[in-house]
């Protein structure tokens, strides 16, 4: 990026992709391990970008956010989600 431009949204978004994902990863993370609450795709923090490709895959699937999370953390984890446990 030279210094005669304005950084972009895309500049931005790239200088703080790694940090996002780590911090994100962490969340979730201690999150689901603790199950204090239940997850949804309203109490865990997601970057902008990805909160949107769930939404409109929700949509696409006639499911919800919270379903598609849920699915995605017992893939991760390899257990079944109890939010009740």
């Amino acid at each position: 990026m030279s210094k005669n431009r304005k950084p972009t949204a895309a500049d931005k978004a790239s200088r703080y992709t790694d940090q996002m994902a780590a911090s994100q990863g962490a969340s979730v993370s201690e999150t689901f391990q603790s199950a204090k609450t239940p997850i949804t795709a309203f109490n865990v923090k997601l970057p902008t970008a990805t909160h949107t490709a769930l939404k409109m895959r929700a949509v696409e699937e006639h499911t919800t956010m919270s379903d598609l999370l849920r699915k995605a953390l017992e893939h991760t984890y390899g257990f079944p989600y109890d939010p009740y446990q």
